[in-house]
């Protein structure tokens, strides 16, 4: 590994990590992914051209928004940053409660009108400092704080996963994502150099760690199922928890949790979406974001332990989201970059949201490989 580089802590971008962006990318196929490392990158950067083909501030969310981020640290276009903020500045104009007098402000609505969601809200957190970052402009720093305090609210009213401002209610129930909210406090105890948030984080971590089956898994829909959704953000945060504390207890969670779906995945890489407590398959679609996000999450978990099965793991759904990806030999004409929402199709949706993911998977795995990888193994054969 290259001492002179260390992963910080990072969610939109590989360049978040503190990962140059690689150049120069090899020709030859590289075996554990099925495909050269300039292929990968073409994949990438043909999901962002069906990005911003398709890409529409007023109906976007927000991590498409990281999508674009994450292409501006790669090339700087200013095109790219402009959407970015298009985005960020519809949701915050429509979906989060700004009101002064309001206990709720800060928190992210689902839709307009609707309830707030907590993991929506700390989604909106993350966001906003991303683009503190790289527009420097203090605003978006102040809204991410706005929402950070809508996150102590949640915790003292029992790490609820959102509310109903209009009946004044909590909820104890629905997606308990307190893996992103981890990353936002996190993240704002960074950008804002104040430890207020990093004990909010190490709340919510401290509360997770006693939420662990004993196999490992973690059944956050309501106390009772488990999600594709809620594993890569989980994954991250306990990670990102370690590294900040260098408290074993969250490698060994966020470890367990990893092992879980490394002794799950299925052939072809990737993971059903839905299963019950008691193990019986829900809905056995895969989601085909979720399977490039625990991708993505297994990297960063590699880097710390070293482990080669999160790695191997890793590769392994790679491959899978490679082949979700439309090439231009592909039907449907114009949808090349694009990635299928679901496997089996369905309704044959394209997904904006499989489209980010897939592509800053594709980049950490380039990033990651060539900052880390590239001088002790190859596995890279000629076409």
């Amino acid at each position: 590994m290259d001492s002179s580089v260390s992963v910080r802590i990072g969610v939109i971008s590989p360049q978040d990590w503190g990962l140059p962006a690689a150049a120069g990318l090899s020709g030859k196929i590289y075996a554990p992914l099925g495909v050269a490392w300039a292929e990968l990158a073409a994949r990438a950067d043909a999901a962002t051209r069906w990005l911003g083909r398709n890409f529409d501030a007023h109906t976007a969310g927000l991590v498409p928004a990281w999508q674009l981020m994450a292409a501006y640290d790669r090339a700087p276009a200013a095109a790219l940053l402009d959407a970015a903020v298009r985005a960020a500045t519809r949701f915050y104009d429509r979906r989060v409660e700004a009101r002064r007098t309001s206990i709720f402000a800060g928190g992210a609505y689902e839709a307009p009108g609707a309830t707030i969601s907590t993991p929506r809200t700390a989604e909106a957190v993350i966001t906003f400092l991303g683009l503190a970052a790289r527009t420097g402009e203090a605003h978006w720093l102040a809204r991410a704080e706005q929402s950070g305090r809508y996150l102590i609210q949640a915790r003292r009213h029992g790490f609820a996963t959102g509310c109903a401002p209009a009946a004044r209610r909590w909820f104890d129930r629905g997606v308990d994502s307190w893996g992103r909210v981890v990353e936002a406090l996190l993240l704002l105890a960074e950008a804002g150099e104040d430890l207020l948030w990093f004990d909010e984080a190490l709340r919510w971590g401290e509360r997770a760690v006693t939420m662990q089956e004993e196999h490992g898994a973690f059944y956050l829909i309501d106390g009772d199922y488990y999600s594709s959704s809620l594993v890569a953000d989980e994954i991250r945060a306990l990670v990102m928890l370690y590294q900040a504390t260098a408290q074993y207890n969250f490698l060994w969670v966020g470890s367990n949790y990893a092992d879980w779906h490394v002794r799950r995945q299925a052939a072809n890489g990737a993971w059903p979406m839905t299963l019950d407590r008691d193990g019986h398959v829900v809905m056995p679609t895969v989601a085909s974001a979720d399977v490039a996000d625990i991708a993505a999450a297994l990297l960063h978990l590699h880097y710390v332990t070293q482990d080669a099965k999160y790695f191997d793991a890793a590769c392994r759904a790679l491959r899978y989201t490679l082949g979700r990806q439309i090439t231009p030999d592909d039907d449907p004409p114009g949808a090349a970059g694009g990635f299928w929402a679901w496997d089996p199709y369905h309704d044959y949706a394209l997904s904006s949201g499989a489209a980010a993911h897939g592509a800053r998977a594709f980049w950490w795995m380039i990033d990651y490989w060539h900052t880390y990888l590239s001088s002790s193994t190859t596995g890279e054969q000629d076409t």
